[in-house]
This record gives structure tokens, sequence and C-alpha cells, in this order.
């Protein structure tokens, strides 16, 4: 008995997950905010791209007179309803760049940005970038090349990993206190 009321709280906080995998390759500079991933799965999600381009002394980013390439992916993504965003890492596998180079990530929504990496890795993964879970809604990801201290060509492989999970309703926190309330009852009878 003890078991099944055990197994029936549990139940109520478990989900499965169906990971979303999206190869971002929109052609050119996209700083668009047009290309979609679209609604999140409950677990890890993963979009993996490239930027790369040529960088002009203090631009990698593109800018008129500046930059060429493909030197910037920007693509919006959803939480859904009842769930929150836990986790956002970006992941770099060897990106190159003229002496100087560097790159970046961000996270945001039309109105905020939540987490940004100045600087991202040239061969790594950052910590987590999301301090707390962030609730559901539509949000942007931008990675682009920053600047360098020469000219020449630069290539950046990405993974944006990004954790969704469910957010618990007041019913499962009352179903959950239901629960351990009925295991401290059979388990007094049981003494």
């Amino acid at each position: 008995m003890l078991k099944l009321a055990i197994a029936t709280v549990l139940s109520a906080f478990i989900t499965s997950a169906n990971a979303l995998n999206f190869v971002e390759s929109a052609p050119g500079f996209d700083a668009s905010w047009t290309s979609t991933v679209g609604p999140l799965d409950p677990g890890v999600n993963s979009v993996a791209g490239t930027i790369h381009g040529t960088c002009v002394v203090g631009d990698c980013n593109g800018q008129p007179g500046g930059a060429s390439g493909n030197s910037q992916d920007t693509f919006w993504f959803v939480v859904p309803t009842g769930y929150a965003l836990i986790n956002f890492t970006l992941n770099v596998t060897g990106s190159t760049g003229p002496s100087g180079f560097s790159s970046s990530g961000s996270l945001q929504t039309t109105s905020t940005t939540f987490a940004i990496s100045p600087n991202l890795p040239t061969t790594g993964t950052t910590g987590n970038l999301v301090s707390s879970p962030l609730p559901s809604g539509q949000y942007w990801v931008s990675i682009w090349g920053r600047s360098s201290t020469e000219a020449g060509d630069f290539f950046v492989p990405y993974t944006v990993t990004l954790g969704v999970s469910a957010v618990p309703e007041p019913s499962a926190f009352m179903l959950f206190g239901a629960g351990g309330l009925f295991v401290a009852i059979a388990r007094r009878r049981t003494r």
C-alpha cells in the first residue's frame, strides 16, 4: 500500500520528453528575427548551426562597410504554457578566425535580454546562462561574430541547448501534500 501511494505521488511529476533537434540553416547574415524553431518540447532541445564570414579590423558582424558572409544567426522559439526554460548553454566546437577574433551569443525577448555570453569559447561550453527559470513565452537566440584585431575569415560551429521543464501546478502540490499525509498515516498505522 505504501509503495502504491509513493508511485502515485511521483507519477504526478514525471513527464516524457521528446527532444527537439533543429539545424539553423538560414543563408547569409540572419538578424531578421524570422527563422523559427517553434515550440520547444519538454526536456533537452538543441539547435545547431554555423556562422562564417570575413572580418574587417574591428568588425565581424556584417555592419555596413564591414564584415561579410553569414556573420549572425538569429532564431526564435516558444516555451509552451505550463513550462519554464531552465537551461541555456552555448557549445562551440573549434571556431577559427583572425587574430583577436571573438564571437557572442544572447537569449532575449523583444524587450529584455536575459542572458549573454560576450565572448564565446573557441572550443567548449558556457555554463548555464539562465540563473532562474524563465516563464512560458517567445524568445530569441542570436549568435554572432563580434570583432577582431586583423582582417580575415572566421568560422564558428555552435550548438545551443535549451532545457524545458514543466511548472508544477498548485493542484500537483496539493496532490503531493495529500500523498505525503497518506504515507504518514499509513506508516503510523503499521506501527
